[in-house]
């Protein structure tokens, strides 16, 4: 975050396009975003069912509650994470043996 961002409120838009605002007028987390991304495949690894998504500026804090998709790790991340080990993770190891 840039010294323009730290000094914004927290609203969705350009300085901040991993939210959104959902139909019932909350700003959240895209479920689209690097950091959800990061998020679902840390709550799997540590078998934890909540996080606490934080963004702070001098003018503004966000907290958004994110819980555990195991949909979404199994049917989205789970087949992507395993074609990069196959593909790539463990050849590369097998050629540093």
């Amino acid at each position: 975050m840039g010294v323009r961002e730290a000094r914004k409120r927290i609203l969705p838009g350009p300085h901040f396009p991993y939210l959104y605002k959902s139909s019932s007028n909350n700003i959240a987390l895209n479920r689209g975003s690097d950091y959800y991304y990061q998020i679902q495949g840390l709550l799997h690894v540590t078998r934890r069912t909540t996080c606490l998504f934080i963004v702070y500026t001098f003018l503004d804090l966000f907290i958004d509650t994110v819980m555990y998709d195991e949909e979404y790790f199994m049917e989205s991340m789970l087949p992507k994470l395993t074609l990069f080990y196959q593909k790539h993770y463990r050849p590369f190891i097998a050629a540093t043996l």
